[in-house]
């Protein structure tokens, strides 16, 4: 007799975010149990809660969900390492391949974050950005995009999160990338209704 197995919440909203698409929170009138499919708006109802049996073809998928999303992440750890042998290599020269002693301990490491994994239910998006704080992250982004570049620094390689948290800490440190958000915003809604009555005829404001 097949083994009885049980998902919790958190695995649920994991399996749940790998296989659908989630709807835009600013969707209106679109809640949690609906799905977005080109373009069109479907009723889903969750099929599973905390304390569901799994059946065998369903413990498949848990199973290949967690082999997909420790491969996912711990690549991240050695796509640092190349890069850090890479970075150390002198120019012209081909880098060095991992020592014995380096695979080891990637093995070691692989089978310790295996034995702590635990799924984790997804985040929840922030609301829609205002106009100026869009345009701050892409500004922010920006600079980090080219400070990464200039030190040979593939973002792949980034810790989860890493990016997020450097574009979050530069904006609020730099008012200046404030100043020139608020900048090109106000040049582009001027531009847009010159544009606007200069092909409507639309009084200006």
């Amino acid at each position: 007799m097949a083994k009885r197995q049980t998902v919790s919440d958190a695995e649920v909203d994991a399996v749940t975010d790998t296989e659908v698409d989630a709807v835009p929170e600013d969707d209106s009138g679109v809640s949690d149990t609906a799905l977005k499919i080109q373009g069109m708006i479907f009723p889903f109802s969750p099929r599973y809660a905390e304390g569901h049996v799994l059946s065998n073809e369903e413990a498949k998928v848990m199973n290949q969900t967690l082999g997909e999303n420790l491969r996912n992440n711990f690549a991240s750890r050695i796509r640092a390492a190349v890069t850090e042998i890479e970075k150390a290599t002198p120019a012209g020269e081909a880098a060095r391949s991992f020592t014995a002693e380096e695979l080891e301990k990637f093995q070691t490491d692989f089978t310790a974050y295996q034995s702590t994994y635990i799924f984790k239910a997804p985040r929840q998006g922030p609301g829609p950005l205002d106009p100026i704080e869009r345009e701050m992250q892409k500004i922010a982004k920006n600079i980090i995009l080219s400070a990464l570049e200039t030190n040979r620094t593939k973002v792949s390689t980034l810790p989860e999160g890493q990016m997020a948290a450097w574009i979050k800490t530069l904006c609020a440190e730099k008012p200046e990338i404030r100043e020139e958000a608020m900048r090109r915003v106000e040049v582009t809604k001027s531009a847009s209704s010159d544009l606007l009555a200069t092909l409507g005829g639309l009084p200006t404001a």
